[in-house]
């Protein structure tokens, strides 16, 4: 007899415990202004990374964008590892900022200061490394 009351009173804890967990993920979703669906993938030697060739909506209370990263997990447009004959090659590198965060692909800081130098007829290639939650250690990695 104790032990069916137990068993019960276990079910029940159990249930409330799995209800405030899908509630806080809820609430850290739905309030958490900080929150953005961007995922990523666990790296060892970086701690994250974007993941490559994904697309997806990057969704705040005040935007709402599409994002799309390449193949090599940034967010910008495909580029060959081997430099472009006559053009000088510039890598940006940062964190939210410079990933772009709320804007859209076309608006990012990458693309302005590519265009800006090849119309002023330095031709350049200007490469976007910035990803969301970089730190200092990190850009160097990402350099590296």
């Amino acid at each position: 007899m104790l032990k069916k009351i137990l068993l019960r009173l276990g079910l029940v804890c159990a249930g409330l415990v799995a209800a405030l967990l899908v509630f806080e993920v809820y609430a850290r979703y739905k309030y958490n202004p900080s929150f953005a669906y961007i995922p990523t993938l666990y790296d060892a030697v970086i701690g994250h990374r974007l993941i490559p060739s994904w697309e997806g909506w990057d969704e705040k209370e005040d935007y709402k964008i599409w994002v799309k990263t390449n193949s090599w997990g940034f967010r910008d447009e495909e580029f060959d590892t081997a430099k472009p004959a006559g053009k000088k090659r510039i890598a940006v590198l940062g964190d939210s900022f410079m990933f772009g965060a709320g804007c859209p692909q076309d608006q990012l800081f990458s693309r302005h200061l590519d265009r800006r130098l090849n119309e002023a007829g330095i031709p350049a290639q200007v490469m976007n490394f910035g990803v969301k939650a970089y730190g200092p250690d990190q850009y160097l990695i990402s350099f590296e």
